[in-house]
C-alpha cells in the first residue's frame, strides 16, 4: 500500500512523545523531502481532479458533507476568528484559541443574519462543529480570497479579499467586525478570560465542481473537505481508526489519511508505520504536512529506512527550514 497521510493541524507535532519524535526525526532524515507552495486542501482538490475556480471551492465541497443543502450556488467558509491588534496592523490567532460553545455561535449566527439578510447573505453553522461556518451568496462575487491557514498569525492587509468586488467584500468584513465588537457575548467571553469574536474571516468560495472520472484512493477520513471531495465521486468514506494497524488491512494499493480529531493517533502511529515501511506491509508512506502556505512533502519507501548513514536532525529544525 502506498499510504498518504495529510496533516492539517501541524501543532498536533508538540505533543509526541520521545519516542515517536525519534521515528519522525528518522523519517524526515531518510525521506525525500520537498517544500512544496501549496496547500493540503489544494493538493487533495487537484489530486482528485477538481478545477480552481475563483477559488478552490473548498465550502461547496465540505457543505453536503456536513449534511447541509444550499439555498444557493456560491458559498465561502466564513470561519469565525479573533483578530489580534499588533503595532499597525492586525492578524489571526492561532488554532484553537476561541473554543466556541454552539450557543454562542447560534447567538452570534442570529445577528449576522438578521443584519445581511436584505444583502442576500446567508450565515449556516455545520450541525458537527460549533465554529465551521458557511457564508451563502446569492450572486456570485467576483473575488479570490486567502485560506484562513495561510493567513494565521500574518499581517493579514495584504491577506484580504482581492478582486473586482473587494470593495465590498472587504466592507462587509468590517461590518462584520463592528457588529461583533460590544456585542454581550464577547463581553461575557472577555469577563471569563476568553479571547473574543471579533470578526470572520471568508475563503474558499466557489459552486459545487462538476464530478470528476478519478478514482479516489482509499479514504480515511474526519476532514470536511476530503469528506466532500468522497461525497462529490460517490466514494466510500472511512472513519480515522486509532490504531493505525486498521489502515493497514484493507487490501487497497493506495489510501489517503485526513485525520483531524484523530491527528495524535496519527502522529503515535509513525513508529508502527516505520516497522510496517520495513517489513514491506507499506510500499511508500509519504507526509505531507500543512505549514502556512506551503507543506512539506517527505516519502519515505522499504530500503529508505535503511539508511543508517542519514544524520537525524530535530524536527523543528527540519520543519522551520
Amino acid at each position: 500500500m502506498n499510504l498518504q497521510i495529510f496533516l492539517k493541524t501541524p501543532h498536533t507535532l508538540m505533543t509526541m512523545s520521545p519516542a515517536v519524535a525519534a521515528t519522525f526525526e528518522r523519517l524526515l532524515a531518510v525521506g525525500r523531502r520537498e517544500f512544496l507552495a501549496t496547500t493540503i486542501d489544494e493538493m487533495l482538490c487537484s489530486s482528485a481532479g477538481v478545477v480552481s475556480q475563483q477559488d478552490w471551492p473548498l465550502a461547496a465541497l465540505a457543505a453536503p458533507a456536513d449534511g447541509i443543502s444550499l439555498s444557493t450556488e456560491y458559498v465561502f467558509f466564513a470561519q469565525p476568528v479573533h483578530l489580534q491588534l499588533q503595532r499597525d496592523s492586525f492578524t489571526i490567532a492561532g488554532p484553537g484559541t476561541l473554543q466556541l460553545q454552539k450557543a454562542e455561535a447560534d447567538a452570534l449566527l442570529a445577528l449576522l443574519n438578521q443584519h445581511f439578510a436584505e444583502q442576500g447573505l446567508k450565515f449556516v453553522q455545520s450541525p458537527h462543529c460549533a465554529d465551521r461556518w458557511y457564508l451563502q451568496v446569492e450572486t456570485p462575487p467576483h473575488i479570490q480570497t486567502t485560506p484562513v491557514d495561510v493567513a494565521l498569525g500574518r499581517d493579514i492587509r495584504s491577506l484580504l479579499p482581492h478582486g473586482q468586488d473587494a470593495a465590498f467584500w472587504n466592507a462587509f468584513l468590517n461590518e462584520v467586525q463592528m457588529l461583533l465588537f460590544e456585542h454581550p457575548l464577547n463581553q461575557a467571553r472577555e469577563a471569563r478570560g476568553a479571547l473574543p469574536v471579533s470578526g470572520v474571516w471568508v475563503y474558499g468560495g466557489g459552486e459545487s465542481p462538476a464530478k470528476s472520472p478519478r478514482v479516489l484512493p482509499l479514504l480515511f477520513a474526519e476532514d470536511a473537505v476530503a469528506r466532500g471531495l468522497a461525497t462529490l465521486q460517490a466514494g466510500e468514506c472511512h472513519g480515522v481508526p486509532q490504531d493505525m494497524r486498521e489502515v493497514l488491512r484493507h487490501e487497497a494499493t493506495h489510501a489517503w489519511l485526513v485525520p483531524v480529531e484523530s491527528a495524535a493517533a496519527v502522529v503515535n502511529g509513525l513508529p508502527m508505520l516505520w516497522q510496517a515501511l520495513r517489513r514491506g506491509g507499506l510500499s511508500q508512506l509519504e507526509l505531507n504536512i500543512a505549514l502556512g502556505d506551503r507543506v512539506l512533502q517527505c516519502r519515505v519507501g522499504k530500503w529508505d529506512t535503511y539508511q543508517f548513514w542519514r544524520k537525524s536532525r530535530p524536527w523543528t529544525e527540519v520543519l522551520g527550514g
